[in-house]
Parts: C-alpha cells; sequence; structure tokens
C-alpha cells in the first residue's frame, strides 16, 4: 500500500510541477516530501512555491533537495546563497551553467 501511495505522489508531483495555478498548499506539501522522487519535479518547476519556500526547503532538507533546486529556471539571490552555502558553489554554479543561466 505504501509503494502505491508514493507512486501516486510521484505522478500527482510530476503532473502539477508545471502547472501555475494548481493548489499551492499540494505544491508544498509535495516540495517538502522526505522522497525525492516526490519532491523534485516539484522543487525544480514549479511557480507556485515562493522564494521563502525555497530557502525553507532548502535549509531542512537533502543535497538532492538542493540540486532539485538549483536545476530552476530562476533562482532568487536570497535562494542562490542558501544553496551555496548548504551544497557549495561549484556544485550550484556548475548545475546552472550546465541548464545555461548563472546562479545570481
Amino acid at each position: 500500500m505504501l509503494q502505491r501511495t508514493m507512486g501516486r505522489a510521484r505522478e500527482l508531483s510530476a503532473q502539477l510541477a508545471p502547472i501555475g495555478n494548481a493548489p499551492v498548499n499540494v505544491i508544498q506539501r509535495l516540495a517538502r516530501d522526505d522522497e525525492i522522487t516526490v519532491a523534485g519535479p516539484v522543487l525544480a518547476q514549479s511557480p507556485r512555491l515562493s522564494p521563502t519556500d525555497l530557502v525553507d526547503i532548502a535549509e531542512t532538507k537533502s543535497q538532492a533537495h538542493l540540486l532539485a533546486i538549483s536545476g530552476r529556471e530562476a533562482i532568487a539571490p536570497m535562494v542562490t546563497d542558501v544553496l551555496v552555502h548548504r551544497g557549495g558553489p561549484a556544485r550550484v554554479a556548475g548545475r546552472a551553467a550546465r541548464r545555461g543561466r548563472t546562479a545570481s
């Protein structure tokens, strides 16, 4: 049953991540999931997460969560600061450069 629930959460995350009007409470819950396969799509893509949400997640979650956040199209300076502090500048800058952006 747990695997079925986890599978549904992964599917929901992948489906809702790019949607601009997805329910904020659902997006925030998915983004804070300890399982990166659930949180990852939302962290990398969802426009419903604020810089404050991302800072909170980056300060408390795993390196895999940081990596997902660093893959976003746009990263606010306050988020970048936490990513660099917790994940290291080379990792964050390298990820951003590979995606054709700069980490501000």
